[in-house]
């Protein structure tokens, strides 16, 4: 078989790689199409596994764009740290998908401790964002110790922490396991590349706060992330293949009512 006739059987599985690896399907397309260009200027007959080839090729391309990722200068663009995006709204709309995901998609931090919940109400606290501590469906004043939250009686009211990162965002925390940071976004509140920023900039936030992944799936889809915070790649990044049109989750039909917001 001639190399380009292993390239093209490759394409699939290569701008597969490239996308888990970017978490974005033009700079996918991208990496794939240099490394298109690569076989027309290699010598074939030198090669004993081309598939492997085409992979070390195409990896070291989506290395080399990382890398000048980070190179970029800081500012002028739609970034919430002032660079580039982590991701776009293209690569991500279908996991933005109110219909598709549910309109209060599960979001979380498995693995936490007390110490790690202390440290987000801190954050909180300090980042000048609006919060509101509840106890039942009421403002329950300041916010107390997290050690305070789990040493209360099992059949305590519940509580909640609600947070506005930016106008019209809410955010809301539910303290009910010491072993899991657990919270949910309104999808319908982070719609564009406006709202995808936003969204990458919290579970960041959260993410470096913390030092662990910051995962988000499905209504009633735990356990399977769509996207999410990587501390190894210090960005959020895709998760998930975009789901095909017209795909629905299995709780779309029952999704949650949201609760209603400040005051």
């Amino acid at each position: 078989m001639e190399l380009i006739e292993h390239f093209e059987a490759a394409r699939p599985r290569l701008l597969s790689l490239a996308h888990r690896v970017l978490g974005s399907q033009q700079d996918a397309e991208d990496a794939v199409q240099t490394a298109w260009t690569r076989v027309h200027a290699f010598d074939t007959t030198t090669l004993d596994n081309p598939d492997g080839w085409l992979t070390t090729v195409t990896a070291r391309l989506c290395v080399d764009q990382l890398r000048a990722r980070a190179r970029r200068p800081r500012g002028g663009s739609s970034g919430q740290d002032g660079g580039m995006p982590d991701l776009l709204w293209d690569d991500v709309r279908d996991f933005l998908d109110p219909d598709l995901m549910g309109a209060l998609p599960d979001l979380s931090v498995p693995d936490v401790s007390v110490e790690d919940w202390q440290a987000l109400f801190d954050l909180v606290e300090a980042s000048g964002w609006a919060w509101e501590w509840r106890v039942g469906v009421s403002p329950g004043g300041a916010l107390p110790a997290a050690a305070e939250v789990f040493a209360r009686p099992v059949d305590a009211e519940t509580v909640e922490l609600r947070v506005q990162p930016a106008a019209g965002v809410l955010v809301i925390f539910r303290p009910r396991s010491e072993d899991e940071i657990e919270f949910d976004v309104d999808l319908r509140e982070l719609q564009g590349q406006a709202g995808v920023d936003l969204l990458c900039g919290l579970l960041r936030t959260i993410g470096r706060r913390l030092g662990k992944v910051v995962a988000m799936t499905a209504e009633g889809d735990h356990g399977n992330p769509v996207l999410g915070f990587d501390p190894v790649a210090d960005r959020v990044v895709l998760m998930a293949e975009p789901r095909p049109a017209g795909r629905v989750t299995g709780r779309e039909a029952g999704a949650r009512s949201r609760p209603a917001g400040f005051g």
